[in-house]
């Protein structure tokens, strides 16, 4: 299950950091994009997700 809150003081795990990211209004979808994987698309020269793509979500 997942915790939101953090057990510890100023520990977060990778899950919690990464919804924290996903689920933030405050990011348009681009700058998700550019977060999660769109500097990588760039370096690698892979061709750009179409505009319409939702973000990723992780599984599990």
């Amino acid at each position: 299950m997942f915790d939101p809150v953090p057990r510890y003081p100023g520990y977060h795990s990778y899950a919690q950091g990464l919804h924290y990211l996903l689920d933030r209004d405050e990011l348009s979808e681009a700058e998700k994009t550019a977060l999660f994987g769109g500097t990588l698309r760039k370096i690698m020269g892979w061709p750009a997700v179409p505009a319409s793509s939702p973000t990723p979500r992780p599984t599990g």
